[in-house]
């Protein structure tokens, strides 16, 4: 495999690994463990209704929506926090330290390094609020990025996931 091309492509919280692992090119902090004579940078993106921003991640829904992504046990406050174990009941997305949060935010890691990536979002989305989509192609298209942002009538179906491609010419 060439680590010159290579892709990536997530869905929910793949999504939100992908736009991560594209928004931290060239970052070494991220750069950990086993084969650090390789490069982790991506050369492609595509997210499907994935996170950009943790701190609104509830933005753009009803208030009930909101609430649930007020609890500690919704998806991104455990990407932040960990789980409820033992004495530790939990915390809510925006409990920790100042800047823990934004730095596990793709889009406070933008800086125009990003690859070329493809962002899709349905209107009706109940997990992720295409807000979160529209605002990351805001903000990597001020930087110059090559990115595409294709929002439909559609809802996405409950998939998860995130997967490295390898790319041709």
């Amino acid at each position: 495999m060439d680590s010159t091309r290579i892709g990536i492509f997530g869905a929910s919280v793949g999504g939100y690994l992908s736009l991560m692992t594209a928004a931290t090119n060239g970052e070494a902090d991220f750069d950990v463990g086993e084969n650090l004579d390789y490069s982790s940078d991506v050369q492609a993106a595509v997210s499907l209704y994935g996170i950009s921003n943790l701190l609104t991640i509830g933005e753009g829904f009803n208030p009930e929506l909101i609430k649930v992504h007020a609890s500690p046990a919704v998806t991104e406050a455990l990407i932040i926090n960990g789980a409820a174990f033992n004495t530790f009941l939990g915390a809510l997305i925006l409990a920790p330290p100042p800047g823990k949060t934004a730095a596990a935010s793709p889009i406070s890691h933008v800086d125009g390094s990003e690859p070329p990536t493809l962002l899709l979002h349905g209107a009706q989305e109940l997990l992720v609020s295409p807000l979160q989509s529209a605002k990351m192609f805001d903000a990597l298209q001020k930087v110059g990025v090559d990115v595409k942002y294709i929002f439909r009538a559609w809802r996405s179906a409950v998939v998860s996931g995130c997967c490295l491609l390898s790319l041709r010419s």
